[in-house]
């Protein structure tokens, strides 16, 4: 189905393998005490945007988000995916977008999931090393790692925590690719993913979630794909 942008309302709006980028908060439709609204304007789509001006200006106007695929669903404050973001797992709807990304939204991008349950990014790892990361809060360190059939240096590194994970590389790797695992995230509507990066350095993964006040905040595992950087 091409992108649409259309008046509608509700959860079940959003087919299924799709995503949808809805003009109020509940989806289009009314809080508990409230008449109003009962519809409004939807970006529907299976695609990435990088500009959500072409669909009747809906370019700032996303407040609350449904992602029914099967990829994180990446939204920007700018066009064609620059300026800050925020990603909104597999499965995972959101009432009301944080502050800073309500009506503010203007791109959305479709990525594939890079890291799930421990084990899922590198096969056939041997050894384990366990120890506290320094500097992350609340976060327990382990790493696995040996070398590939070609010979290949390598350790799947992994950091626990809460609000803000990073997983970093041992002494003499580099990061070349991270993601993360959330238990339950996509039943969440009130804490989302706000950052998934690489740091600037090459040594490490960062995942950042942002939980609405009052609500519990959620276990956050981080994993970083090293390898030696002399390979």
């Amino acid at each position: 189905m091409p992108v649409q942008c259309i008046q509608t309302a509700g959860q079940e709006a959003c087919p299924e393998g799709h995503y949808a980028l809805y003009e109020h908060a509940n989806y289009n439709t009314p809080s508990p005490g409230k008449t109003s609204p009962t519809k409004g304007q939807t970006v529907i789509a299976n695609e990435s945007v990088s500009s959500l001006n072409g669909y009747h200006s809906h370019a700032g106007l996303t407040t609350s988000v449904v992602n029914k695929t099967k990829m994180n669903l990446e939204l920007f404050i700018n066009g064609d995916f620059g300026g800050k973001s925020m990603t909104v797992a597999p499965g995972q709807r959101i009432d009301q977008l944080p502050k800073e990304f309500d009506n503010a939204v203007s791109s959305a991008r479709l990525n594939a999931v890079t890291a799930g349950k421990s084990g899922n990014l590198i096969s056939g790892a041997v050894g384990t090393v366990t120890k506290t990361a320094a500097g992350i809060r609340d976060t327990a360190y382990t790493a696995l790692g040996g070398h590939n059939g070609s010979g290949l240096r390598y350790q799947f590194v992994q950091a626990s925590g809460m609000d803000k994970v990073e997983a970093k590389a041992p002494e003499g790797l580099i990061v070349t690719g991270g993601g993360f695992w959330i238990p339950d995230i996509h039943n969440a509507t009130h804490a989302w993913v706000t950052g998934n990066y690489p740091s600037s350095d090459g040594k490490g993964w960062t995942v950042e979630v942002y939980t609405n006040p009052g609500y519990p905040r959620p276990s956050i595992t981080a994993y970083a794909i090293c390898v030696a950087d002399d390979n």
